[in-house]
């Protein structure tokens, strides 16, 4: 499942799941995801999915919301491992795996075929490989996509 980690400094405090419903950041504590701390606005910006993409977006906050060390000027897209600055904390976009599409090759490299992954592929790190967990076995997995 999609989500993002919340991190201070080395610390992870806290996953939250991406259900697909906007996520609103910032110091209030009615925010989806509350950060108290004097550098976050309010209400800072928000997280959303639209046309199988996901979105941060800033809200006028004072000290602005960063990608990757790039300010926020408009919405902007996220993809796997972008870390997104609010304030001294940051948001670590991790496990897009629901909505990548992987080209997979069979152990026999008997041939390759386009598959959507789905809640039952698990993606597992080997070493610049990935490997999915399919029902039925282990096969090799390449990752299709823009920077994915």
């Amino acid at each position: 499942m999609a989500k993002l980690i919340l991190r201070f400094e080395s610390r992870i405090l806290k996953e939250i799941p991406l259900s697909g419903r906007t996520l609103s950041v910032g110091r209030t504590p009615n925010n989806d995801v509350p950060i108290d701390n004097p550098a976050v606005s309010g209400r800072h910006a928000r997280i959303f999915a639209e046309n199988g993409m996901l979105y941060v977006e800033d809200l006028g906050s004072l000290n602005g919301t960063f990608v990757n060390n790039q300010r926020v000027t408009e919405r902007t897209v996220l993809r796997r491992g972008d870390a997104i600055l609010v304030g001294k904390h940051e948001l670590v976009v991790e496990d897009l795996a629901d909505v990548d599409v992987l080209s997979v090759l069979t152990d026999d490299a008997a041939g390759c075929r386009s598959v959507l992954a789905t809640p039952s592929m698990t993606l597992v790190p080997s070493g610049s490989r990935k490997l999915a967990r399919c029902p039925g076995g282990v096969v090799t997995t390449r990752i299709a996509g823009a920077g994915r």
